[in-house]
């Protein structure tokens, strides 16, 4: 009951549209089926290094460090404003320039992935209060474990899925044709969240 509990929670929150939800997106609309689901295994892979921090306690050192805190908000805030002002970038370059992400290897968006999600601070606040409220005190490590295996699950199935309709040859096709205002949309989506954190 406690694993439906947290993962229940953890889907709703984040099923809601985020920097991670436009990464996804946009890279399974541009590029490849492959790419979007080397994206969505980093993304579940940052999430496992967020949750173990959280069964660690991590979040009580970052409650304790407003310096640490700051920190991996102004580096998560920096690299959302990198994307963004990539994504208005590319709309300015010749389509064979643009396109270049089509011939880059999936370990990249696998790596884009993981940073994404590991320096999200919000993300590892979410699951440590999740852990915090929801899972008993006395519950032991191993557990705690097999929740921070549902959790990656969970991640992997959501994000796998984002994938999996956004690359798609329709939604492809329609992104193609209103990509310049799409990718400066999503651009200036990346800026706002990113300068949001850096400055909250």
């Amino acid at each position: 009951m406690t694993i439906l509990a947290v993962v229940g929670v953890y889907l709703v929150v984040v099923m809601i549209p985020g920097p991670i939800f436009v990464f996804v997106v946009h890279t399974a609309s541009t590029t490849s089926r492959r790419a979007a689901f080397a994206a969505a295994v980093g993304i579940t892979a940052g999430t496992v290094v967020l949750a173990t921090a959280a069964v660690l306690d991590a979040r009580g050192i970052l409650g304790h460090s407003t310096v640490l805190d700051r920190l991996l908000r102004i580096v998560c805030g920096l690299y959302l404003g990198y994307l963004g002002i990539k994504l208005w970038k590319s709309t300015r370059k010749p389509a064979d320039v643009a396109t270049d992400e089509l011939t880059m290897p999936s370990r990249r968006f696998f790596w884009r992935g993981v940073v994404a999600t590991v320096t999200n601070p919000k993300a590892l606040l979410l699951l440590g209060g999740l852990f915090a409220t929801l899972v008993p005190g006395g519950v032991s490590l191993g557990f705690r474990g097999v929740i921070v295996v549902a959790i990656a699950v969970a991640t992997l199935c959501w994000h796998a899925a984002l994938a999996m309709t956004f690359s798609t040859g329709l939604i492809q096709r329609a992104y193609g044709r209103m990509q310049t205002k799409l990718d400066i949309i999503a651009g200036t989506l990346f800026v706002g969240l990113g300068t949001g954190i850096a400055l909250s």
